[in-house]
């Protein structure tokens, strides 16, 4: 997560960061009627304390890229939100990562469906394909502009972070910064440092939260392993990790059966099959019986 990891080392500031962005946004919007869409650089999330897992400058980053993008759906009195929410409606944003994971091909001619944006919506494909694959071969799922003035982030396994760009960020968030910069996985790096837990979440509620991203944590490291494997098996293994790091799309086993059936290749799956299987026992998924046989099916175990 090569952009994230670029951003880290400025962490030690990162509210003023967000209050700097705020007002160059404002001053940038002067004289221009915003009421209509969001500013991304506020980033908040209702309700939802916890983190968020884009820097500020990459948020600063995708909403001037968006507004060069779509200057011809303003031209048609588009709006950014309005934009985005074609692009990226709530009900649509799973599908379209399903669809990403094994056909790159598909998700773009399904945005290139809507006419009246064809080229913002090229444009805007090839910047999300080049700056954020990494929130797609991670498992989480990015939905922009879900409410007004907020970037959403969903974990798919519940977890919602968010930043309240209002609070006070450093002086609550030592335990936090300490626990997590012990986890050194994607997952980890993600939480760290530039990210900031609201300061009123009490010592007890922080343990709690933190006893459960280290248990993701965990859990995250053996689908890695897996997805790794299962890389090494195809040519096309790269497809085959996107989807097994989806904690989601992970368990609907036709999917699986799917990935496997397509991708697999059987001159090289022997040498790592022993591998595979062990990783699925150690998970103690509830689907591990039913890949187990997807793989005897095709190994004749």
């Amino acid at each position: 997560m090569e952009y994230l990891d670029d951003a880290v080392d400025d962490n030690e500031d990162s509210g003023a960061s967000v209050s700097k962005t705020i007002l160059q946004v404002e001053e940038h919007n002067a004289g221009r009627d915003t009421s209509h869409y969001s500013l991304v650089s506020n980033c908040i999330v209702a309700n939802e304390p916890g983190i968020i897992v884009i820097p500020d400058h990459q948020c600063v980053k995708l909403k001037s890229i968006l507004e060069d993008l779509c200057h011809d759906l303003f031209a048609k009195k588009f709006s950014i939100e309005a934009a985005a929410r074609q692009l990226f409606r709530a009900e649509e944003v799973h599908v379209l990562v399903d669809r990403y994971f094994l056909e790159p091909a598909s998700i773009k001619n399904y945005l290139m469906d809507k006419s009246y944006c064809r080229s913002a919506i090229s444009g805007l494909f090839k910047y999300l394909q080049l700056h954020f694959l990494n929130f797609l071969i991670d498992p989480i799922t990015f939905a922009v502009w879900q409410h007004q003035k907020r970037l959403f982030i969903d974990a798919k396994t519940s977890y919602k972070y968010s930043l309240d760009t209002s609070s006070d960020p450093m002086n609550k968030t030592n335990t936090l910064f300490h626990r997590l910069n012990h986890t050194k996985t994607n997952l980890g790096a993600m939480l760290l440092r530039q990210h900031i837990l609201q300061p009123l979440i009490d010592k007890e509620e922080i343990l709690q939260r933190l006893n459960g991203v280290e248990e993701l944590v965990s859990n995250q490291e053996q689908y890695y392993r897996l997805g790794n494997s299962l890389a090494k098996l195809s040519k096309f293994g790269v497809e085959v990790l996107r989807r097994c790091t989806s904690l989601t799309n992970f368990k609907r086993l036709s999917d699986i059966e799917f990935s496997i059936q397509s991708l697999i290749d059987l001159t090289s799956a022997l040498g790592e099959l022993k591998n595979i299987l062990s990783i699925l026992s150690s998970l103690g998924s509830p689907i591990f019986g039913a890949v187990k046989k997807v793989f005897q099916r095709f190994f004749l175990l």
